[in-house]
């Protein structure tokens, strides 16, 4: 079985960047004691709220677990868009999962959401910088214009990396580079 978060801090530079070293440290003290996504969030919330208590910075995430034995994801959505499941069959599904940012608030108000999945399945996991790029018309990607944009490239069976799935939302941005930061974290089932 293995744990992964997936997080986002909202603003920029120095505080930003101690906002995340900050909840790095969490992650690493909590991952082990909880096991369950919805706990591990709502814990991640709580202490990045006792640490910082004023207006301050939060963090848009997904904790989730997969259990390659049992062929279960369970997870937990802290503000963060929706991830994709690919099917080896073709088909895909968005996997939905709401949950306030983490740091927020004082309470504990998050849903763990589970699903089957199978080899040849593909999760995509991606913070907002990934559907919410603008074209030079104006006009907002979305998660099915991502979608969309990964259709065209093959993906998932083309193999596709990272790398050219970045630089496709690119071409759609038509910049130089990206507005907001981007994090993709695909998991291959074989």
């Amino acid at each position: 079985r293995y744990a992964f978060l997936l997080a986002d801090v909202s603003g920029h530079g120095v505080p930003a960047a101690l906002y995340t070293m900050y909840l790095s440290s969490i992650w690493q003290h909590h991952r082990s004691f909880f096991p369950e996504p919805a706990r591990l969030a709502a814990a991640l919330n709580q202490s990045l709220y006792n640490l910082i208590m004023e207006d301050c910075p939060f963090a848009a995430g997904m904790c989730g677990t997969i259990d390659l034995e049992k062929g279960i994801l369970k997870f937990a959505g802290a503000g963060n868009p929706f991830p994709l499941l690919f099917h080896a069959d073709g088909t895909w599904e968005k996997l939905d999962c709401s949950g306030l940012p983490l740091g927020i608030l004082d309470q504990d108000m998050y849903q763990e959401a589970s699903v089957e999945v199978r080899p040849g399945d593909v999760l995509l996991f991606f913070t907002d910088g990934a559907v919410e790029i603008k074209a030079p018309s104006g006009d907002m990607l979305g998660t099915d214009g991502l979608v969309e944009i990964l259709r065209k490239g093959g993906y998932p069976q083309s193999g596709s990396s990272l790398k050219q799935i970045e630089e496709a939302l690119l071409v759609y941005s038509d910049g130089i580079r990206l507005a907001d930061d981007l994090t993709l974290l695909e998991i291959r089932l074989l």
